[in-house]
């Protein structure tokens, strides 16, 4: 009798095993059967630029806009709200979250000059994006 259900049971287990495996959102097509790997749910900021007064060393991402673009993709860089909790140490900008491309990334800070730098290349991997950390030492006017 086993054996006559040996087939169902084989045939249920790969269906659980794959519903299992498959995820939500962007990344369904990154089935980990597919690739050997396990991919994690968080999500990566491709750019992250660390903003520093030039003369000081000093912080200043906190009053900085920043933005990365790739052709018409434009990602805005933020605090991601840190400067609230920090405002005095906080340095960093973050955006182009899980997007690969190569990008033109700009900060602008009222009483600096831009500070712009081309040709960021951000590539991806299976699961995630490899993050590029950039510093941008920001100058007075």
């Amino acid at each position: 009798m086993m054996g006559r259900y040996r087939h169902v049971f084989v045939a249920m287990l790969v269906i659980t095993v794959l519903g299992c495996s498959h995820r939500s959102g962007e990344n369904q097509e990154r089935s980990p059967f597919a690739s050997g790997m396990v991919c994690t749910d968080e999500l990566r900021a491709g750019i992250t630029v660390e903003v520093r007064d030039a003369l000081t060393g000093t912080p200043a991402a906190c009053g900085a806009s920043g933005e990365a673009r790739d052709g018409t993709y434009i990602a805005p860089l933020t605090d991601e709200g840190r400067c609230t909790e920090a405002p005095m140490t906080w340095a960093y900008l973050t955006g182009a979250w899980e997007r690969a491309g190569v990008y033109t990334v700009a900060i602008r800070k009222p009483g600096y000059r831009d500070w712009v730098q081309e040709q960021v290349v951000v590539t991806a991997d299976a699961c995630h994006v490899q993050p590029v950390s950039l510093q941008a030492n920001l100058e007075s006017e």
